[in-house]
C-alpha cells in the first residue's frame, strides 16, 4: 500500500452528488492557554493506494497518542471496492489533550509502514490583566 496523503482537519464533508471530499480548517497545531484541554472535533483523513498484491478489504486501527499516553482509538473497516484508491476518515469528538507536546495520529495498515501525522500542542501564556483605578 502507498500513502497518497494524510492530513488533520477540524471537519470534513462529502458531496452526495459527486462524492467529492472537502476539508475544512486544516489543523497544523493546537494552542491552548491551559492543559488539559478538549478538542471538540478533529478528523484524520488519509488517501491510500492499493498495489496489485494488497488486500481489497481489511481492518485498520487509528491510534492517537500524546507522549506515551493513548487518548484515542478507532477501528476502521477498509474496502477498496476493487478500486485502486480509497479514503479513510477517522473522526474524534471530545478528544482530551492532556498536556503540551506532540500529538501523534498513527494508522496501522497490514503489511505496510504505519501512516503517521503529528502536530504540536503548545501552551500559550495567559495574558496578564491590568486594571487601573481613577
Amino acid at each position: 500500500m502507498k500513502l497518497v496523503f494524510a492530513v488533520l482537519s477540524q471537519s470534513v464533508s462529502l458531496d452526495q452528488m459527486t462524492n467529492r471530499l472537502s476539508l475544512f480548517n486544516l489543523v497544523e497545531g493546537i494552542q491552548a492557554p491551559h492543559f488539559p484541554t478538549v478538542l471538540a472535533e478533529i478528523v484524520f483523513v488519509a488517501i491510500i493506494r492499493r498495489e496489485a498484491a494488497d488486500e481489497n478489504r481489511f481492518n485498520a486501527t487509528l491510534t492517537v497518542r500524546i507522549a506515551e499516553t493513548t487518548i484515542g482509538l478507532a477501528d476502521i473497516a477498509v474496502d477498496f471496492e476493487d478500486k485502486q484508491n480509497t479514503r479513510l476518515i477517522g473522526t474524534f469528538q471530545g478528544l482530551p489533550v492532556l498536556k503540551p507536546g506532540t500529538l501523534e495520529f498513527s494508522l496501522a495498515l497490514p503489511n505496510s509502514e504505519p501512516v503517521n501525522v503529528s502536530i504540536e500542542a503548545i501552551q500559550n501564556p495567559v495574558p496578564a490583566v491590568t486594571t487601573t483605578t481613577q
